[in-house]
């Protein structure tokens, strides 16, 4: 993926998860490749395999809340950085994208 190799690198993850569905990082990274393209519901389902096999995956529970957000579901966002609070409380990052959403439904 650093190297600008994306279709290689969703390849070999697809295949990964193929192989290895418990394999939580694969889906992970995944979920991080459709983010960086702008395909924020594709991220979001890979996001939601990781949070069902790993329902306190940081990582996946902040990235559940930025695609919400990018897909402007403001309030679905609020309900994932809060589930990221849980995990990780002093989390500013999160702190600050409640603040954002939460001025975006007003």
């Amino acid at each position: 993926m650093q190297a600008g190799h994306v279709q290689a690198a969703e390849a070999l993850l697809t295949e990964i998860i193929a192989d290895q569905p418990d394999f939580v990082e694969a889906w992970n990274r995944r979920a991080v490749l459709h983010y960086m393209q702008g395909n924020y519901r594709r991220s979001l389902q890979d996001c939601q395999q990781v949070i069902a096999q790993i329902p306190y995956h940081f990582g996946a529970l902040h990235g559940l809340g930025l695609c919400h957000a990018a897909l402007g579901e403001y309030a679905e966002a609020i309900r994932a950085f809060r589930c990221a609070l849980e995990v990780q409380p002093f989390a500013i990052v999160n702190q600050r994208l409640i603040l954002e959403c939460t001025a975006k439904l007003s």
